[in-house]
């Protein structure tokens, strides 16, 4: 069995471990910055006039030339009021909240609907919905984030 030490030149058990933390700090602290930086599109939802459950979960996605033309990253886009042109290959923050007061909420007679934000910084640009069919599983392609569909914001 080998065992980590301090060894000649190379990297000891310690250091190995700071490092592997300061990495995942890196990492998760995109996502949880727009959260504890600001309210990560909640104002947002309220001033639209939908009442905020919670707060599911936040991250990052990106978009690409190349993944603008395959799912789930097209049909995203196609949900989207802004040019993508601004914000290719910027990681932009996604925060996904359970809220109520939506159009699919008696839409689809479920009560509650997804609605992720989506943020370049600290400005809500876009997002999308989509109505819940159980606890964590949606229902089609995903909606604007005031629930028209592909078509109705591309007219």
């Amino acid at each position: 069995m080998t065992r980590l030490t301090e060894n000649e030149g190379g990297i000891n058990l310690k250091t190995l471990i700071a490092m592997t933390v300061v990495i995942f700090m890196l990492l998760t602290a995109c996502g949880e910055a727009a959260v504890q930086g600001g309210d990560c599109g909640l104002s947002f939802l309220e001033e639209a006039g939908y009442e905020i459950i919670s707060l599911e979960r936040s991250g990052t996605i990106t978009f690409t030339e190349k993944n603008l033309n395959d799912l789930p990253h097209q049909q995203i886009w196609a949900v989207q009021n802004v040019e993508p042109e601004y914000y290719l290959n910027e990681p932009l923050v996604t925060c996904t909240f359970t809220i109520r007061n939506h159009p699919h909420d008696i839409m689809f007679d479920k009560g509650v609907t997804l609605v992720t934000v989506l943020l370049s910084g600290s400005e809500v640009i876009g997002g999308w919905s989509s109505p819940v069919a159980s606890k964590d599983t949606l229902i089609g392609a995903p909606y604007s984030i005031d629930g028209r569909t592909a078509e109705e914001v591309q007219n």
